[in-house]
């Protein structure tokens, strides 16, 4: 990178005035380098597509279904609720035992 890079604050950006920069301080980004060699804490493959009958439980997956209803619930903070069927899964030519339980 640049030296150029290496000495621009960050509150040279568009957005970024007090405020914002005292919370990218707390994660140490001070300058634009810093800003672009911030890493998340985690890499979440997307690619990698889990059938919903090997899910198990509090593991984040990512899904493939048709959404047939939905519904958004209110409490503290909305949050929209969609329905997959069960059996959405056993229908793209799942061979597995517990595909035929399912349906």
């Amino acid at each position: 990178m640049t030296d150029a890079v290496r000495h621009i604050p960050i509150t040279r950006l568009k957005g970024v005035g007090p405020a914002q920069s005292q919370k990218l301080e707390k994660l140490g980004i001070r300058t634009l380098q810093d800003l672009l060699l911030h890493l998340p804490h985690r890499f979440e493959d997307r690619t990698k597509i889990t059938p919903i009958f090997d899910l198990k439980l509090d593991q984040g997956a990512v899904i493939e279904g048709e959404i047939m209803t939905s519904k958004i619930q209110f409490g503290r903070r909305a949050s929209l609720s969609p329905a997959i069927p069960r059996t959405s899964d056993c229908r793209r030519g799942c061979t597995s035992k517990k595909c035929e339980n399912r349906d």
